[in-house]
């Protein structure tokens, strides 16, 4: 059963700052055969926010792909992360995901791009 909660967790609490973004993103887990169309709505060193259609299970490992790009600075990060929250808005589901694994240059961009270095 998925574990739904109705309050986000607040910015004071995380030990990472997060930035919002509006990227593209694609979500494919052990029940789904294809990629699932998502859009990362926040991103830190730690983690991501994805909107999906389709809910995931708590805990549940993921494999993901975001279409990163600021001001002239693009990159595809392609990480494992693993299901911390989920969710449920008017929208679809807001997928709070924490890397497990991601590429070093992608961990770089996304804390240079968080601290306004790029």
């Amino acid at each position: 059963m998925t574990k739904l909660i109705d309050v986000p967790i607040s910015q004071e609490q995380r030990a990472y700052p997060r930035k919002e973004v509006n990227w593209q993103a694609a979500i494919k887990g052990t029940d789904h055969s294809e990629a699932i169309p998502a859009e990362a709505i926040n991103i830190s060193v730690q983690g991501v926010m994805l909107v999906s259609t389709i809910s995931f299970q708590i805990k549940q490992k993921l494999s993901i792909m975001i279409k990163a790009h600021h001001l002239n600075n693009q990159l595809i990060i392609y990480a494992i992360a693993e299901v911390r929250h989920v969710i449920k808005r008017k929208n679809g589901y807001h997928i709070g995901l924490q890397f497990k694994k991601i590429q070093p240059l992608a961990k770089k961009f996304i804390y240079r791009f968080v601290e306004n270095s790029i």
